[in-house]
């Protein structure tokens, strides 16, 4: 390195080194910005990403998510299971093969739809001094199923839910209510005591 001020002059030399290189470089095409979809229903994600020596990153290399949860890995991903309503961030994380990442997000705004029991599977009977019930749930669209105080998150996959149990009735009867958004869905559950 040689410096100048104008006067004097000074020149050093530096001891090896070597230049780390840029994280990766990453485009989200699709979804763009102000993008729009439906609570249930699919969304198409396409992404590029290319390192620091201009080559394209693909495969496992490419992860979308939709805040913590694993969209898919890869340039393009479909996500067939929806996603629950409202202002959700798609990114697009790319890593080379040093390990150095780099991310990219998009707000999608998801519309509501009412949500539907898709399996709403109870006991007919319990033991006569039972506390809880285990329900199996799963709906159309991602939703909050509310039991009494309880709340749990289901969506369409199967979900084992375990409620309470309240009084000491022979019959006892749970309002149960899926929301998505602003739209909700009740229904009831009777089951009876041995």
């Amino acid at each position: 390195m040689r410096v100048r001020d104008g006067f004097h002059e000074a020149s050093a030399v530096s001891r090896t080194f070597v230049a780390v290189g840029r994280p990766p470089r990453v485009r989200i095409i699709d979804p763009g910005r102000r993008a729009r979809a439906a609570a249930g229903g699919s969304l198409s994600l396409d992404g590029v990403a290319f390192d620091d020596a201009g080559r394209p990153l693909g495969g496992r290399r490419l992860t979308w998510r939709a805040g913590r949860r694993v969209l898919g890995h890869g340039r393009r991903v479909t996500v067939g299971r929806g996603l629950p309503a409202g202002r959700v961030r798609v990114s697009l994380e790319a890593r080379d093969r040093r390990g150095r990442r780099s991310r990219r997000t998009v707000t999608v705004r998801v519309a509501a739809v009412r949500p539907r029991f898709t399996r709403l599977d109870a006991p007919a009977t319990v033991a006569r001094r039972a506390r809880r019930v285990t329900l199996r749930v799963a709906s159309t669209v991602p939703a909050t199923l509310r039991i009494g105080r309880l709340r749990r998150s289901v969506d369409q996959r199967t979900s084992r839910v375990t409620a309470p149990l309240r009084g000491r009735r022979r019959t006892v009867r749970l309002t149960v209510r899926l929301s998505s958004g602003r739209l909700s869905t009740r229904t009831a559950v009777t089951i009876r005591r041995r």
